[in-house]
């Protein structure tokens, strides 16, 4: 990146953060509270999009007797002291879920994924190095980055960098900023299919050897152990559990494969006909297969490191509405991580359900939505289509109200900081391609998460909450 751009970049970027601070960005437009979406469809033939709809969506300003919070420090409410124990975890306090850092303070985890400008290869590699150590290049232009990135994450009031973030460049930021808190995707099962050459229809997760590779890939891991600004560990990013057919594993031609065998001891330890399987059979199997899983990857994890919380596979299909699936996953993980496309927020009911289900808190770990007048082909990635950045800010005040309210969300983290570039290029960015961030959209953006506190309680203090 030359020095041209970077400087291009941070001026930008400041000019704007100091226009919301001095008030520039004062609450969204009210005046039809309306959105136009397309929602993606899945034609393999050709990325496309849904004919218009017009759907309400709910603004900051129209929550009745709510006044503008923003430029408060902090709601007594996330100031109340807990008693610390050195690394983040859950409670439920007075009917609301919420994170604890490690300090003692009630938190919410507000962020970004793939906060880089490196591959995510190297991101991945780098990953492994430890938690916390200073840049090995020497001060130059390069630096900007880190210093445009403070400056975006105090005025848009982020204070979380999800998975594929450029830790080894931003660590510095991290540990100067005791809110500032960051996650890792391990991807254990993602990963051992990549290492292997098995490219079945099935999840390997009998194979001893994803055990192993578990356990070995994990402790790359183990500087990180002690390190207070780690949230916790994603074990995977959506792994297709909805498609598990016992079938596909039956159907395993070497039958000395351990997942040919895993499938016939599990026949025949619950007395049931290959030949005459119900509906239910086929449920039970693919729950026999997740208690497998997770019973891997969380012993991989607490083996090297039992101080952090363990988020799940970030799920992104069916199973986010299946009961069992939910109930099984709960017993396992700390957190519920859910990446949402499906609508324009998640129902009260759908939310009510899942810590009902779980029995824990949930983070929404991926969501987003792209505009036309990035003037991308916006063909990659999930999700809904507007016409401008202040549509797509519209939506975060829209999706992220309705998370405040449930009680049970612990936090949100938008997919991502950088627009994706490319034939396929799509606008999920803050940003575009040369750093230039989208203002419309971050004005909104910090609407929100510079008074999530006072909203919370706002929120709490409605009559029957």
């Amino acid at each position: 990146m030359s020095d041209e751009v970077h400087k291009t970049a941070i001026n930008i970027i400041c000019l704007f953060l100091s226009l919301i601070i001095l008030g520039f960005a004062t609450q969204a437009s009210g005046q039809d509270n309306h959105l136009s979406v397309q929602q993606r469809l899945y034609d393999p033939s050709k990325p496309t999009y849904s004919s218009t709809k017009h759907l309400p969506i709910q603004l900051i300003d129209s929550l009745e007797y709510y006044q503008d919070m923003r430029h408060r420090k902090v709601s007594l409410k996330a100031a109340t002291n807990i008693r610390p124990v050195g690394f983040f975890r859950t409670e439920k306090r007075s009917g609301r879920w919420w994170l604890i850092n490690p300090y003692g303070h009630q938190h919410l985890s507000i962020g970004v994924n793939s906060v880089r400008i490196a591959s995510k290869k190297a991101i991945l590699e780098g990953l492994k190095d430890g938690p916390v150590r200073p840049l090995q290049q020497p001060v130059n232009s390069d630096t900007t980055w880190e210093n445009s990135i403070s400056k975006l994450w105090e005025l848009a009031g982020f204070n979380s960098f999800g998975p594929w973030s450029e830790l080894s460049r931003l660590s510095p930021l991290i540990a100067a900023n005791r809110d500032y808190h960051y996650t890792i995707n391990l991807n254990l099962l993602g990963g051992y299919l990549k290492s292997t050459d098995d490219r079945e229809a099935y999840l390997p997760v009998f194979d001893p050897d994803f055990s192993l590779y578990a356990q070995n890939y994990m402790h790359s891991f183990s500087a990180r152990a002690h390190d207070p600004a780690l949230l916790g560990y994603f074990t995977d990013n959506e792994i297709p559990f909805w498609r598990v057919n016992l079938d596909d594993y039956l159907a395993i031609e070497d039958k000395n494969n351990t997942n040919y065998q895993a499938a016939l001891t599990w026949l025949s330890e619950h007395a049931l006909d290959r030949n005459n399987l119900g509906t239910s059979d086929y449920s039970q199997f693919r729950l026999h297969l997740l208690r497998k899983y997770l019973k891997i990857v969380t012993t991989a994890i607490k083996q090297v490191d039992s101080n952090h919380m363990i988020l799940g596979p970030r799920l992104y299909g069916a199973e986010i509405n299946d009961e069992e699936f939910l109930r099984t996953l709960g017993s396992y993980i700390d957190i519920l991580s859910i990446n949402f496309y499906h609508k324009l927020r998640p129902e009260k009911q759908q939310m009510h359900h899942w810590e009902q289900w779980s029995g824990k808190p949930f983070l929404i770990s991926e969501f987003n939505i792209k505009a036309t007048d990035s003037h991308k082909a916006n063909h990659s990635g999930s999700g809904w289509l507007v016409d401008t950045q202040t549509d797509r800010g519209h939506f975060y005040q829209h999706f992220t109200l309705a998370l405040l309210e449930s009680r049970n969300c612990i936090g949100f983290h938008w997919y991502r900081y950088q627009d994706v570039s490319g034939q396929k290029g799509a606008n999920k960015g803050l940003v575009n391609e040369k750093f230039e961030p989208y203002e419309k959209l971050l004005e909104n953006m910090s609407i929100i998460n510079r008074q999530v506190y006072f909203l919370v309680d706002y929120f709490d203090n409605q009559p029957g909450s």
